[in-house]
């Protein structure tokens, strides 16, 4: 199943009722097996996880107790795909380090097409144990997420970035701390464009076991698709 994880109850609410779920800057990083970052940046995504359902019990999840597990189709439709990890002393990790380096470097040798390729790779791959900022983690195993991603083209965002400088990205979150009203200037470019979903794309619903009958109020016509969230958080 590919299951996207959401933090609580009010969030999947939120998602269920838009039909939609919204596109986010992250921020991601790739490093060599020296520990130099190659790239800093944060692309729009919208993140999931690929997990069977008997794997899932007393499974530690990094993103929430709450989730959404779509059918298969709609995830091909959708055009979601997994992540590739790559251990940062393989050839793999070093072709793409010197990739990245090159669209750094020396953008101007490179044409449009070539720069945005390099950026197309980058957005589905990760180092396969690196540096989890936010758990502070140096060794974090990134591979055991067995993530999948939808990135958007530059069209499906209305000609909005598909990568900005960690810097930058940092500067919003900051401004969002600060200020209350403060809504994170890219994020904000990209709020009209969700991955939208129907109903009927729905596997499963899960949920911890006291909102089970407030689902199962709001959305009768899922009763058969809401199970509790058996999983560590």
């Amino acid at each position: 199943m590919i299951i996207h994880f959401t933090k609580d109850i009010k969030s999947l609410l939120s998602i269920l009722k838009d039909k939609g779920l919204r596109l986010k800057y992250c921020e991601e990083e790739f490093s060599n097996n020296r520990g130099k970052i190659s790239s800093h940046a944060a692309h729009p995504m919208v993140s999931f996880s690929e997990y069977d359902e008997n794997e899932l019990e007393g499974k530690t999840i990094t993103y929430g107790n709450c989730g959404i597990a779509f059918c298969d189709k709609w995830v091909s439709k959708k055009t979601i795909h997994p992540v590739s990890y790559l251990d940062n002393r393989s050839f793999s990790a070093s072709g793409l380090e010197t990739l990245l380096n090159a669209r750094r470097k020396d953008p101007s040798k490179l044409s449009s097409e070539l720069r945005l390729a390099i950026i197309k790779i980058k957005c589905f791959t990760k180092n396969r144990i690196g540096h989890n900022s936010h758990f502070k983690d140096k060794n974090f195993k990134f591979y055991e997420e067995r993530e999948w991603r939808f990135v958007p083209t530059k069209k499906q965002i209305g000609g909005n970035y598909i990568s900005i400088h960690a810097s930058t990205h940092k500067r919003e979150k900051e401004k969002e701390k600060e200020n209350i009203k403060y809504e994170h200037k890219y994020n904000k470019r990209i709020k009209k464009y969700p991955l939208t979903f129907e109903l009927s794309d729905i596997q499963y619903i899960y949920a911890d076991g006291k909102n089970i009958d407030l689902l199962m109020q709001l959305y009768p016509q899922l009763k058969q698709k809401i199970k509790s969230s058996n999983w560590k958080s």
